[in-house]
């Protein structure tokens, strides 16, 4: 019974270091949960609930153990003292006690979302909002805690950020992304919801395989918005333009606002003295802003040999655009409206690219990719492998 109590002493140790470094929202001094709660809770109720299904968290709180004792034998008890309000250790008390779900962990991970994108998880998972908007969801009688004031937040409400939030009810409660991007700490069974759903990875393959498309150090990233560095990149390499950009002098770019990747520079103002560009105005470029879906539109079709510029334009660039490329079959229309209901994703993207690869050049009998070929930046076996693929 001893070695009970102590095993059940060392968890609750092991979860005040875990969760004072996790509770980054609040100030100096702020913790999670009263001393009062872990004598009468954790030393009794936690540790049942632990020696069912906690065998491997115990061991690494046990490995742990030294540690955390040597570093916190002074201030353990002072820290735990001062955590939070009886409130809230009631609330943790009266919802995570009480589930069957219950899991306490000391790993927390970050994770780049994208607008749209839910975090979801079981009761005692936590969130904290790093960097964009974010406001929480779930239905009607959902609410999740913050922790650092020890009060409840309904769906609607607008989460701050660096806050600690805990999610109570494993019934799709938490936060739903609002902002562009996002990056979120999680930890405790919290979980990622993804709100676009990537469908064309094939197309990325391909375009992978034909070294037009080259992805980031995090993979393909299809689910998130192209910037409008990225667009002039595939347009340029569409073009079969990208050797050449590359040995473009970029010092007497045109916008003042171009900085960093000295490639990308050189990618910009080459399409800007090639004319495929105008930026944003004269003298900017946004270079990272998000690139709709009728500005890449605009690129691709621009790519085949239609202008919306000129006497007599093939199209106009925010208009119809998309009507141009359903006609010449770039996009279906169900493609056409899942892309700008959820926005242009470089799913999107790789879709539209390969689709342009076997599309004729307007006023021409050859199409995008023998233009390729003809510029040596593919072979036509490489393409043949493209078709096998794309038809497979």
């Amino acid at each position: 019974m001893k070695n009970n109590r102590l095993t059940a002493l060392i968890l609750c140790l092991s979860l005040a270091l875990c969760i004072g470094v996790f509770a980054a929202g609040g100030s100096e001094g702020e913790s999670l949960i009263s001393l009062s709660f872990i004598r009468q809770y954790f030393e009794d109720n936690f540790f049942a609930k632990a020696n069912q299904s906690g065998h491997t968290l115990k061991d690494n709180a046990l490995n742990n153990v030294d540690n955390a004792l040597m570093l916190y034998k002074h201030s353990a008890v002072s820290r735990m003292e001062g955590v939070l309000t009886d409130a809230v250790a009631n609330r943790v008390i009266e919802k995570i006690l009480e589930s069957p779900e219950l899991v306490v962990e000391t790993k927390t991970e970050t994770v780049s979302l994208y607008q749209g994108d839910r975090i979801a998880g079981r009761p005692g998972a936590g969130i904290i909002l790093k960097s964009g908007t974010a406001k929480i969801c779930g239905g009607a009688d959902s609410e999740v805690l913050n922790v650092t004031t020890g009060s409840t937040r309904t769906p609607g409400f607008e989460i701050r950020d660096g806050i600690y939030y805990m999610i109570l009810d494993n019934d799709q409660s938490g936060i739903i992304i609002t902002s562009e991007d996002a990056e979120v700490m999680i930890k405790d069974g919290a979980y990622v919801v993804r709100g676009y759903q990537t469908k064309y990875v094939k197309y990325a393959d391909i375009l992978s395989d034909l070294g037009l498309f080259k992805g980031t150090d995090s993979g393909y990233e299809l689910v998130r918005k192209p910037t409008r560095q990225e667009a002039i990149i595939m347009l340029i390499r569409l073009l079969g333009e990208e050797s050449e950009a590359l040995a473009f002098d970029h010092t007497n770019m045109p916008f003042t606002d171009v900085t960093g990747w000295v490639d990308g520079q050189k990618y910009i103002a080459y399409a800007a003295a090639m004319g495929y560009t105008n930026g944003k105005d004269a003298t900017t470029f946004d270079q990272y802003g998000v690139a709709d879906a009728y500005t890449f539109l605009t690129f691709v079709l621009r790519a085949l040999g239609y202008r919306d510029s000129g006497d007599d334009p093939d199209f106009v660039w925010n208009t119809s655009s998309v009507d141009l490329a359903i006609d010449i079959g770039l996009l279906t229309e169900e493609q056409c409206s899942d892309m700008l209901s959820s926005g242009l994703r470089r799913d999107h993207v790789v879709l539209i690219c390969v689709n342009a690869l076997f599309k004729q050049v307007n006023g021409t009998d050859y199409t995008l990719a023998n233009k390729l070929i003809s510029k040596c930046v593919v072979t036509q076996e490489q393409i043949n492998a493209a078709v096998v693929k794309l038809l497979g």
